[in-house]
C-alpha cells in the first residue's frame, strides 16, 4: 500500500514538472515573440523617420532650386532692361546730336543766303544810283560807271543777274554778278560772273 501511495506521488510530481515546463517554454516563447514584434515596429518607426527626413530634404532642395532660378531670371530680366536704357538713352543723345547738326547748319544756310541778298542788294543799289551808263572804251571815273559799263556788254541774264562794285584799287573796279536763281537753288554766294573795269573802259574778265 505505501509502496503504491509513493508510486502515484512520483506519478503527481512528474506531471506537475512537465506542467511546469511546458508553461516555462510558452512564457518564453511569449517573450521572444513580443520582442521580435518590438523590434519590427522600431524598424519600421526608423524607416518612417528617415522617408520623412528625405522628402523634407527633397522639398528643401527644390525650392533652394526654384529660388536660384527665380533669383538668376531677375537678374537677366535687370540686366535686359538696364541694357535697353543704355540703347534708348544713345538713341536719344544721337538724336539730340543730328537736331543740333542740323539746326547748325539750317542757321548756317541761313546766314549765307542772307550774306547773298546783301549783296543782291548792294548790286542792285548801285546800279539804279547810276545816272548816265559810260561808253564803252570811255574811261571810268566811280563804281557806278564800271557797273553800268559791265551791265552794258554782258547784260543781266534776263533780269537774273545782278551786277555791284565789291571794291576798287589802283588796278581798277572789281565787278560782280549775283544770280538770283543760283540763290533760290542753295548757292552760298550765288556768282555768276566776275570781272575788272580798268579806269580806261577796258574790261578783263577773272
Amino acid at each position: 500500500m505505501k509502496r503504491i501511495y509513493l508510486l502515484g506521488l512520483i506519478a503527481s510530481s512528474s506531471l506537475l514538472l512537465v506542467a511546469c515546463g511546458n508553461n516555462s517554454s510558452t512564457g518564453k516563447g511569449n517573450n521572444f515573440s513580443k520582442a521580435k514584434l518590438e523590434s519590427i515596429a522600431k524598424e519600421n518607426s526608423s524607416k518612417k523617420a528617415s522617408s520623412i527626413a528625405l522628402k523634407k530634404k527633397q522639398v528643401s532642395e527644390s525650392k533652394a532650386k526654384l529660388e536660384s532660378e527665380a533669383k538668376a531670371k531677375s537678374m537677366s530680366t535687370a540686366s535686359s532692361q538696364s541694357t535697353a536704357a543704355s540703347v534708348a538713352s544713345s538713341q536719344s543723345a544721337s538724336s539730340t546730336s543730328v537736331a543740333a547738326n542740323s539746326s547748325s547748319l539750317a542757321t548756317q544756310q541761313s546766314s549765307s543766303n542772307a550774306t547773298a541778298s546783301t549783296q543782291v542788294s548792294s548790286v542792285s543799289s548801285q546800279s539804279s544810283s547810276s545816272s548816265s551808263p559810260a561808253a564803252s572804251g570811255a574811261a571810268i571815273n566811280n563804281t557806278a560807271e564800271a557797273v553800268a559799263a559791265v551791265e552794258a556788254k554782258f547784260g543781266d541774264n534776263n533780269g537774273d543777274w545782278q551786277w555791284g562794285c565789291l571794291f576798287n584799287d589802283e588796278n581798277g573796279y572789281f565787278v560782280k554778278a549775283i544770280s538770283k536763281s543760283s540763290i533760290d537753288n542753295g548757292s552760298m554766294t550765288g556768282t555768276a560772273m566776275s570781272v575788272t573795269v580798268h579806269k580806261d573802259g577796258s574790261i578783263t574778265q577773272n
